[in-house]
């Protein structure tokens, strides 16, 4: 299926106008893995005051009216992120998002492999640069692992998951702050808003520190996930990161592994999903020693 001339984009701006919207809930409904990311925004968008909501959603209508592809972008220092969609679609979205956020620097551009591609020559067209020229991407493979299928860690790990009543939250903002520099990512600023966010996801087991006891106890390792949108979708692991200086001791496993069983035992997902680089072979064969599969590929350019 292409664009063609029926296809047509619209931008939404109210986050309860995409969930109240019965054509967005069966696109999400149709695009499982897509809707993670999609309604994981949502849900952010949902939360946030009516006064200081800054997402744009722009979503791509075929025949009929039917929903055939979606992009949000929430700003922030975040890219534009897009769903699969049919050839021709990624350069409506640029041309919808491009007069509307051109001013805020915007660096990238994360999603379905070709829209992205689509996006990124489309917008380098429409900013005059060099259309030919090949920013920096790199690709990511979705992984999932059914509850019949997570393996617990092949040997005896050293240490634990810290008691939630125990985490300091400003110990986990250091930690996702190192992750988040380490990938190229905006940090995530100390406000008060932020850091009750922070506090209730620690709470709800959603954020956890892994901590060696050797010699004395310490945080070796972050892990989080979230639950499913109520739009759709699977819950999803990450962040997941180690500090350098303890890399290789297999805490990554540990942590991954908890995640994940605390993502079974509080919803009742039957599948689990997590997004790693292509290439860091280390991250992806913890996850398939976990069980985890390869479901697909996405696209993460920079430096537009």
């Amino acid at each position: 299926m292409l664009a063609s001339k029926s296809t047509s984009t619209t931008i939404w701006r109210v986050p309860d106008d995409i969930r109240n919207s019965p054509e967005c809930t069966k696109f999400f409904a149709d695009h499982p893995y897509d809707a993670n990311v999609l309604t994981t925004i949502l849900a952010a968008d949902l939360i946030t005051a009516p006064e200081k909501r800054s997402t744009i959603y722009v979503v791509v209508h075929g025949e009929s009216d039917k929903i055939i592809g979606m992009g949000a972008y929430s700003g922030k220092g975040y890219p534009p992120f897009l769903s699969e969609m049919p050839p021709g679609c990624g350069v409506l979205i640029s041309e919808a998002l491009y007069p509307l956020i051109r001013d805020d620097d915007v660096k990238g551009v994360n999603g379905a492999i070709e829209p992205t591609k689509e996006f990124v020559s489309r917008w380098r067209e429409l900013a005059q640069g060099d259309a030919t020229a090949i920013p920096d991407r790199s690709l990511e493979i979705m992984m999932a692992v059914s509850r019949a299928n997570l393996r617990t860690p092949s040997k005896q790990i050293r240490g634990q998951v810290r008691d939630k009543d125990a985490v300091d939250v400003e110990e986990v903002l250091l930690l996702l702050n190192d992750f988040q520099e380490e990938v190229g990512l905006p940090l995530v600023q100390a406000t008060d808003d932020i850091m009750g966010r922070l506090k209730q996801r620690i709470a709800r087991s959603e954020l956890v520190i892994w901590e060696s006891d050797d010699p004395i106890p310490a945080p070796v390792a972050i892990a989080g996930w979230r639950p499913p949108g109520s739009e759709g979708g699977f819950p999803r692991v990450g962040p997941v990161f180690t500090p350098k200086q303890f890399r290789g001791c297999g805490f990554a496993t540990a942590a991954t592994y908890a995640v994940t069983k605390l993502a079974f035992g509080m919803t009742t997902a039957e599948e689990v999903i997590l997004y790693a680089e292509k290439e860091n072979l280390i991250s992806t064969r913890v996850y398939k020693n976990l069980g985890y599969e390869t479901v697909g590929q996405s696209a993460r350019y920079r430096n537009l």
